[in-house]
């Protein structure tokens, strides 16, 4: 008896060259697995499910500035230069709830000789800033970059790059469980087949944080990963198994 079963515990170790490695795929969604051996009985399998998505949401900030010698000229200036802003957003299509009055600001500047403040006025600069919000994604793809054609006609503007994101990240959380646990779960089923024994029974099970990445990106955090530079996007998540091996 003694030998049986030191028999079926050195089998199981030898298996540990398997058990390092496991990047496997499946059709529908990309699996990965790790698999290591935490007893001379128990293996723990890894399992990555990972979703490619469109972002449903975008977001883009523009600046246009004014300079001015006197507060009444630089405010008229500024929101006359403000209103062909907002024509020029409301006729590529975004509506007035899409259009965030975001703030508005002024400075006044003094002279400068060799590169030092003198003390003294010399003009005012004044900033008004809006945010332009919509689930039209590519349209904020394509205006962040048209609206700089305002320069050419005189109005200083400043765009910002657009933010990408997904509203609902978790609507997408079941299914990728789903799929990681299955997978794992296939793959202690291969290891156990392999080494000789069976899956017995479930020791511990552990869900990491979602990750949203860009596509082809090894970006990785404890505390999950949410790029909003891209509008593609690959959501991933880990599922941990402790198994027993009988």
């Amino acid at each position: 008896m003694m030998n049986k079963t030191m028999g079926k515990t050195l089998t199981i170790l030898g298996c540990g060259v398997v058990l390092a490695g496991g990047l496997v795929g499946s059709a529908a969604v990309l699996n990965k697995f790790m698999v290591k051996i935490q007893k001379e009985n128990t293996i723990s399998v890894k399992g990555v499910a990972e979703r490619q998505v469109v972002a449903d949401l975008a977001t883009f900030p523009c600046t246009v500035s004014v300079r001015a010698e006197n507060l009444a000229d630089g405010y008229r200036k500024l929101n006359a230069d403000f209103e062909k802003l907002q024509e020029r957003l409301r006729l590529a299509g975004f509506s007035p709830d899409e259009l965030v009055d975001d703030s508005m600001s002024y400075a006044a500047v003094n002279k400068m000789v060799d590169g030092k403040d003198t003390g003294e006025f010399s003009h005012y600069v004044f900033y008004r800033s809006i945010q332009v919000r919509s689930r039209k994604v590519s349209k904020i793809q394509e205006e962040s970059l048209r609206l700089n054609a305002l320069l050419t006609e005189g109005i200083s503007i400043e765009v910002g790059s657009p933010s990408y994101f997904i509203t609902n990240p978790e609507q997408y959380k079941l299914d990728l469980i789903t799929a990681a646990t299955a997978a794992a779960v296939n793959r202690a089923n291969t290891i156990a087949g392999e080494c000789g024994g069976k899956v017995g029974k479930l020791i511990t099970a552990r869900q990491g944080v979602i990750q949203i990445t860009r596509p082809a990106s090894t970006d990785t955090s404890d505390y999950g990963v949410n790029d909003t530079t891209s509008p593609d996007k690959v959501i991933r998540i880990v599922v941990s198994l402790d198994v027993e091996i009988i």
